[in-house]
């Protein structure tokens, strides 16, 4: 499977983002990329691959395709089938895409749909009204027009061009009325299912609203039945999952303290600080410190081999 890196579709590192019109002439096999990418079908029909599925997509329809997702196309006989894509490195839009994981409508665009998506026999895929593609081309032809005449502060423009997108995206999910449902059918499952998704987000703020409408339960439901199942609040456990990734921060990276608390997600110094000692028996710096001095000596990583991690792991049955 062929893996596609920033570097082959962007130009420009320090600003890896790139928009433009795509007819699509010749089958694509599944492949990854390392880059986010709407795509939205402009033109005709076609067959969309996904992952080890594939499903047809027609004008209109818009989704989202993650890194390292395998995604590909199939063309139709005497079918015309074109596509806007949009892609860019999420890395690069942290500011843009925090300002909308408030609105719960993008929140199931951007997040819950294509992770469900991933799991249905049967994707649910946006299609915009004919007004909504009006406006919605109108958008991305602006995203196109920066990308390929690149003048003075073009990068300031696709960033106001592309939160604009975002926000119109949101607002046509939420008249589309999309209520994402999870197709499982049992509890152990859907708790599986509810901790992989933590894993892959748990560095956004997606809190306990967004993660128990995306599995059909109530706030309260979901509470009572996922520490029943796991041990831990919802919070608990994506906190675990933070301090995890934090601690390994704190070893193999130079980055400030308060960098490594905002990159894992959380906001308040203080508090990331008083949770990391509560769970290690250290502050940040402490452990930074003796993990330092560990390994100046030769003696490796001080941590427990039978740490936090391993305790995740055991809880929601995956170690990935």
């Amino acid at each position: 499977m062929d893996h596609y890196v920033n570097e082959q579709f962007m130009d420009n590192p320090a600003f890896p983002f790139r928009a433009f019109r795509a007819p699509v002439t010749q089958d694509f096999e599944l492949h990854i990329h390392d880059f986010v990418e709407i795509i939205y079908v402009t033109e005709g029909r076609g067959i969309h691959l996904f992952q080890e599925r594939a499903f047809p997509v027609r004008e209109g329809d818009i989704f989202i395709i993650h890194r390292h997702v395998p995604h590909g196309y199939r063309c139709l006989p005497d079918t015309p089938f074109t596509v806007n894509n949009v892609i860019f490195d999420p890395g690069f839009f942290d500011r843009e895409l925090a300002h909308m994981a408030g609105v719960t409508a993008f929140v199931d665009f951007y997040y819950v749909e294509p992770f469900l998506r991933e799991r249905s026999r049967s994707p649910a895929i946006m299609n915009l009204g004919k007004p909504e593609r009006i406006e919605a081309i109108a958008i991305l032809d602006r995203l196109v027009r920066e990308d390929a005449e690149r003048e003075a502060h073009y990068e300031l423009m696709v960033r106001t061009h592309l939160l604009q997108l975002f926000v119109y995206l949101s607002r046509c999910c939420d008249r589309w009325a999309k209520k994402p449902a999870t197709p499982v059918r049992d509890e152990e499952e859907l708790f599986r299912m509810a901790c992989a998704f933590t894993k892959r987000h748990y560095a956004q703020p997606i809190g306990l609203e967004q993660i128990s409408r995306m599995c059909g339960l109530s706030q309260t439901t979901f509470t009572t039945k996922f520490k029943r199942h796991l041990g831990l609040t919802f919070i608990e456990y994506r906190n675990r999952i933070r301090l995890d990734e934090a601690k390994t921060l704190l070893e193999t990276s130079p980055a400030k303290i308060m960098a490594v608390a905002l990159e894992v997600g959380f906001e308040d110094l203080s508090f990331f600080n008083r949770l990391f000692k509560r769970e290690f028996g250290l502050t940040p710096s402490e452990h930074r410190e003796r993990f330092r001095r560990a390994a100046r000596q030769g003696g490796g990583s001080p941590a427990d081999a039978g740490g936090t991690g391993a305790r995740i792991a055991d809880a929601d049955g995956e170690d990935g």
